[in-house]
């Protein structure tokens, strides 16, 4: 069965559950050598960016991986409209072990996009929940949201 590897709002367990039910959480995990990234346009308003991953020598970010059946795989996919799947070697657990998960990234982006704050709410929740270093939790401070309307 595969491993998905899932960031920002994705690593709230309850948020996956309802989107494709019932599934064995494999724990928190790190992918080395990216940035958590709102910078996948949204459709819906184009000043908004979604949750996307970007390559960042040094950098990492924080997710929680679980381990999926086929169809669940497939109803998770159509969820990221606009991403496309890649496998990349995540590091699970402490001592860390290695090991590839599927995870989704943004086929477009665009520059000077912000995230609502609920994203970065939902994000923090995810961490808290997971056990993340608090490092991970602080970084999202840095974040610029969206004005409330």
């Amino acid at each position: 069965m595969p491993l998905v590897f899932t960031y920002g709002p994705a690593t709230v367990q309850g948020r996956m559950y309802d989107r494709i039910g019932p599934t064995d959480v494999i724990g928190a995990a790190v992918l080395k050598d990216m940035r958590l990234s709102f910078d996948k346009p949204n459709m819906k308003n184009p000043e908004e960016g979604l949750p996307n991953l970007t390559d960042a020598a040094g950098a990492s970010v924080f997710g929680v991986v679980f381990e999926l059946n086929k169809k669940q795989l497939e109803l998770l996919d159509g969820f990221y409209g606009g991403y496309e799947q890649r496998s990349l070697p995540v590091e699970i657990g402490d001592p860390p072990v290695s090991r590839k998960a599927i995870t989704w990234v943004a086929r477009r982006t665009k520059a000077g996009l912000k995230p609502r704050a609920e994203l970065i709410s939902l994000t923090r929740t995810g961490m808290e929940e997971n056990g993340a270093d608090p490092a991970f939790i602080e970084a999202l401070k840095e974040y610029e949201v969206l004005d409330a309307e």
